[in-house]
């Protein structure tokens, strides 16, 4: 019995041990709009085309002695995306018209402790034939072949969107996709990986 007390106590002091991150992680709803684009870098690709499915983040500041946080990278299709520009974009929740890099220093951090970002995947693809399907349960009367570079068609709000077209969905939920934020207290950096929810 003693023993057993013994173990337990230990357990308990490990666990109260255990360090609390500086920072935390968390995917929120978000009210974006799901979209089907013709993105340039794979125009090249005749039989699929890009579903770009918003995600949101807000990133939260739990310790006062941080010196800045950075988004690392994203990893999507077990492929990491380090390039912010044509794999995805970030946008800060009140200025959602033009992609930032999401980097805060030690003056952004002491003004304010919750952050919120939208990602934009540019790298997800669906083919055509289920491209047309989507815009037909819409009633949107377009071709995809018709569509240009950089057009952009609107479809429904990403909850809606997920709602409707669960088979889509399920088939990005396949592989464990993340991101991944670095932070840093002036004296050790740390990172921070988080799954994305689809």
């Amino acid at each position: 019995m003693n023993k057993k007390l013994i173990c337990l106590l230990i357990i308990l002091l490990l666990i109260s041990c255990k360090k609390e991150e500086s920072i935390l992680i968390k995917q929120i709803s978000t009210n974006e709009m799901a979209t089907i684009n013709l993105d340039y870098q794979y125009a090249e690709t005749k039989d699929s085309i890009c579903l770009t499915i918003p995600i949101e983040f807000e990133v939260i500041q739990k310790k006062s002695d941080l010196k800045s946080i950075h988004l690392y990278y994203i990893k999507i299709n077990n492929r990491r995306l380090l390039d912010d520009i044509s794999d995805y974009q970030v946008y800060d929740e009140q200025n959602k018209t033009t992609p930032i890099y999401f980097s805060l220093n030690k003056n952004q951090l002491s003004s304010q402790q919750i952050f919120k970002i939208i990602v934009k995947i540019r790298t997800q693809m669906i083919s055509k034939k289920d491209a047309q399907e989507i815009l037909k349960k819409y009633s949107i009367n377009q071709s995809i072949e018709t569509l240009k570079l950089n057009d952009i068609i609107k479809l429904k709000s990403v909850s809606e969107f997920k709602k409707r077209n669960k088979n889509i969905i399920d088939s990005f939920r396949k592989i464990n996709d993340s991101i991944v934020f670095v932070y840093s207290n002036g004296e050790e950096n740390k990172s921070i990986k988080k799954k994305i929810n689809w």
